[in-house]
Order: C-alpha cells, then sequence, then structure tokens
C-alpha cells in the first residue's frame, strides 16, 4: 500500500474512533461530566433548534436541567429577539460556520441577562453546539465606566468654560468699577451744572478733580472693552449650543450636493491670505441629507486653520493650500491640507477635545475641532487628520453614502 493512502486510511481510521469514542461518551453519561466541568452555559441542538443536551449551568438561571430538555432554545430568548436568533441558528446549519451571537436570556424569576455565545455545528450539519457566557456584570461595569468617563468630560468641559468665560467677566468687572468711580467724580459736576446758578470757580475744580479730559479719552475704550467682554461670551454660549444641540436643531436636514458650497467656502477664503497656492481637486458628488449650515461652519473653520497654519510658517503671505473632494469607499470625504507647521504628537492627541487651543489666549476659544467632530458625529460621519510636524497636515471629513441610488445627481 503507498505512504500517502496508508496515510490518508490511518487518518480516517482516528476520525472513526473518535467519532465511536464520543458516541459512547455520550452514551455512558460522560459527556454531561465533562460539561459540568465548564461555568459557562454549554448546549447541543438539534436540526429543530430544540435541546438535546445542555449542562448545570441552567440551574444558575433558576432552571431544572432535566425538564429543559426537548424544550425549544429559542424560549430562553427574549421575544424581541427570537426571531432573528433563530434566523442565525438556521443559517450556520447551511453554513456550518463558526459564527457570535448575542442575545438576552430570560430567567426562571424573569430577570433578563445578556449572554454571547459562541456557534458551531456538525459535519453533517444535525447538530449545534453552543457555548456561552453571561457578560451581564461586564457590560454593566463598562457602562458605569462609561458613565464616569461622561461626567468626567463634563467636568472638563465646566472647567474650559469656567476659564474661558473668567476673562471676558474680569474685563467686564473692571470697567464696571471704573465707570462706578467715573460717576461718583462726576457727581459734583452734575450737581453744581444742573444748579441754579454754577459757581464759575466751584464748577472749574470739580471739572479737574474729576479729571474730564481724561474720562473722555478712557470712557469710550471702556465701553468697547466691555463689548469685546459680551461678544466673547455670546460666542462662547453659541459654541456650546452646537457642541450640544437641540432635538430640533439635529433634524434641520436637507438633500444637498456638497460641492457648490464648498466651491462658496473656498472662493470666500483663499482671497484672505496674498499669494497663496491654491489646488483644487473636486469631483462630482452625490446628494447628501446634512445640516447644511453646521457642515458649512465645519469646512470654513478647517480652511481657516490651515491658512493660520500657513501664517505661523510663513508669515503674512505664500504657502499651500488643497482641497479635494470625491467618493471613496462608500463615502463622500472632503480633505484640506496645507503644508504649514503640522501637529505634533503631543498636540494631536488633545486636539478633538473642547476648549484646546494652541492659539494666543484671546485668540480662539479652541472649540472649533470639537464641535467639527460633534457634527460629523451627528451625521454618522468621522472626521480625521494626518500630519507630519513642520511639514503640513491634512484633516478629512467623511460622509457615509446614502442606500438609495436615485440620491445620486
Amino acid at each position: 500500500m503507498p505512504a500517502s493512502l496508508r496515510s490518508l486510511f490511518d487518518e480516517l481510521l482516528m476520525r472513526l474512533v473518535v467519532v465511536d469514542d464520543v458516541r459512547a461518551a455520550d452514551s455512558a453519561g460522560e459527556l454531561e461530566a465533562f460539561f459540568r466541568l465548564s461555568g459557562d452555559f454549554m448546549l447541543v441542538l438539534d436540526a429543530e433548534l430544540h435541546v438535546r443536551h445542555l449542562n448545570t449551568a441552567f440551574q444558575t438561571w433558576g432552571y431544572d436541567v432535566a425538564d429543559f430538555r426537548g424544550r425549544s432554545f429559542l424560549d430562553l430568548i427574549i421575544e424581541a429577539e427570537r426571531e432573528s436568533a433563530g434566523a442565525t441558528l438556521s443559517s450556520i446549519l447551511r453554513t456550518r460556520e463558526w459564527v457570535p451571537l448575542a442575545t438576552r436570556v430570560r430567567t426562571s424569576t424573569n430577570v433578563v441577562r445578556l449572554v454571547h455565545w459562541q456557534l458551531s455545528t456538525d459535519f453533517e450539519g444535525q447538530r449545534i453546539f453552543l457555548v456561552g457566557r453571561d457578560v451581564t456584570e461586564q457590560e454593566r461595569l463598562k457602562e458605569d465606566l462609561s458613565q464616569a468617563q461622561r461626567l468626567e468630560a463634563v467636568a472638563q468641559l465646566a472647567a474650559g468654560v469656567a476659564h474661558e468665560v473668567n476673562t471676558p467677566l474680569q474685563f467686564l468687572s473692571d470697567n464696571v468699577k471704573f465707570f462706578e468711580d467715573s460717576l461718583r467724580d462726576l457727581g459734583p459736576v452734575f450737581d453744581l451744572v444742573a444748579g441754579p446758578s454754577p459757581n464759575p470757580g466751584a464748577l472749574r475744580e470739580a471739572v479737574q478733580t474729576a479729571d474730564l479730559e481724561y474720562l473722555r479719552a478712557e470712557l469710550p475704550s471702556a465701553l468697547e472693552a466691555m463689548r469685546d467682554g459680551v461678544r466673547r461670551v455670546r460666542g462662547l454660549v453659541q459654541s456650546l449650543k452646537e457642541l450640544a444641540p437641540t432635538r430640533a436643531e439635529a433634524g434641520e436636514l436637507a438633500q444637498v450636493d456638497l460641492l457648490p458650497m464648498l466651491r462658496g467656502v473656498i472662493a470666500a477664503q483663499s482671497p484672505e491670505r496674498p499669494g497663496l497656492e491654491l489646488v483644487t481637486s473636486l469631483e462630482p458628488l452625490p446628494t447628501l441629507a446634512v445640516q447644511v449650515g453646521a457642515v458649512n461652519r465645519v469646512v470654513v473653520s478647517l480652511i481657516d486653520n490651515a491658512l493660520k497654519a500657513l501664517e505661523r510658517k510663513y508669515g503674512a503671505s505664500g504657502g499651500r493650500l488643497e482641497v479635494r473632494c470625491g467618493v471613496d469607499q462608500g463615502a463622500v470625504f472632503i480633505a484640506i491640507s496645507d503644508d504649514g507647521v503640522g501637529i505634533s504628537n503631543e498636540v494631536g492627541v488633545h486636539l478633538f477635545e473642547p476648549f484646546f487651543s494652541t492659539r494666543d489666549v484671546g485668540a480662539g476659544t479652541g472649540q472649533s475641532l470639537a464641535i467639527a467632530r460633534k457634527v460629523m458625529e451627528r451625521h454618522h460621519g468621522s472626521i480625521d487628520f494626518s500630519s507630519e510636524p513642520g511639514r503640513g497636515a491634512t484633516f478629512t471629513l467623511r460622509f457615509p453614502l446614502p442606500v438609495d441610488e436615485s440620491l445620486w445627481n
């Protein structure tokens, strides 16, 4: 007998021995003994999804193992998920693949538990083997951790708001005090002028004490500083509203072609920088349902950031700005690149955090990228960047394509 044929024969013989051993173990009750070694939930189902074997782990859910044999496995699962679970189980009988399944099961005391299952079948497609792990507590811990992270983010946001509001409030406080002192000094002047026949000498002395020339020079600038403080607070409030839009704002969608909007933004902003090398590659885009104003502000802020990066590297003129758009890997993309100062790794990890800014104090609130990320999340899209310090950066927006191809132009 040739060696290759003998090897194949030996392998087949070994498989038959293994099958016979498993059948013998099953008939002798040894399979149940093996099942009891596992703390996970182990099941063997027939082609009709009825339970053939199960281990004693099910007793932790209050079920009697003996009584559960012969029942449908789907009886364990909450009603809302039975149809999809049944379809998955029936499918693997045809495909004979290892697949995962997550279901919520109901215990004998009507408590719902989340279970992750691993599924496989036998060679004939007549049996389904399931090993399940109760992950309810792990998911609860993950949710608690997520909640803690959200609270930490809220605390960070509050600290950023307090920091940003403090400076304009200080402007307002200092200048309100200045106005109070000025009005107090002007009190004697008002009293004399309002009197029946003011004494010229007393009026002159009161005017000198109040220092009218100084007040006339300083009061307008103090008033403008107060206006500036109010504008900054108003802008901060508007930014916070964009970070957390109302339900009505989140629903304001319109079917639009983003290409004309993109061209308009480029035409409006590129002349702001003399000597700019502007490169565009704008392909036709499908119509998308977007919040037009929000997306427009994101594109404006990204181009503005690119121009600021060029200014920091080249000064008042020069530099290269490239804007591209098109369709790639099931998404509409808009990419904005510059050859400015770039982004270091230390800065990159904080780039999308609220109130993080690399500009000088007062030059920006550090919210444009945080808002951009929120806007893209509302559109089920993404924003990411790539950069090489000293050689520029590229920011890319991605909007998922609609399934309905009739929305294409």
